[in-house]
């Protein structure tokens, strides 16, 4: 590998590295100020469901809420919700702003 090659390749691997660093989602729970960050969610915005952070593998995952029982305010980048234990506001980071 010549070393123009080797100084490209290196870019990409530190771009890949930064990008999964980045985090997409901030959710804050009420009662205790807790804040937990993740670039990816899994999430349906509906009763009994539960809000899963990434990073997800081999059956794994950051966070899970206990199910949702009620959704208390929501818009394009924002969700207020309860669960069976907990409120809790997730956020849309835009990475665009500064």
């Amino acid at each position: 590998m010549s070393e123009e090659e080797n100084k490209k390749l290196t870019h990409i691997v530190t771009e890949v590295n930064y990008l999964m660093t980045i985090s997409n989602w901030k959710l804050i729970r009420e009662r205790d100020g807790l804040t937990k960050s993740s670039n990816d969610i899994l999430f349906v915005a509906l009763i009994n469901t539960s809000l899963m952070m990434s990073p997800f593998g081999d059956n794994s995952f950051t966070w899970l809420t206990t199910p949702i029982i009620e959704i208390i305010q929501q818009k394009d980048d924002y969700i207020k919700f309860k669960t069976e234990n907990s409120v809790y506001t997730l956020l849309k980071i835009n990475h665009d702003e500064k």
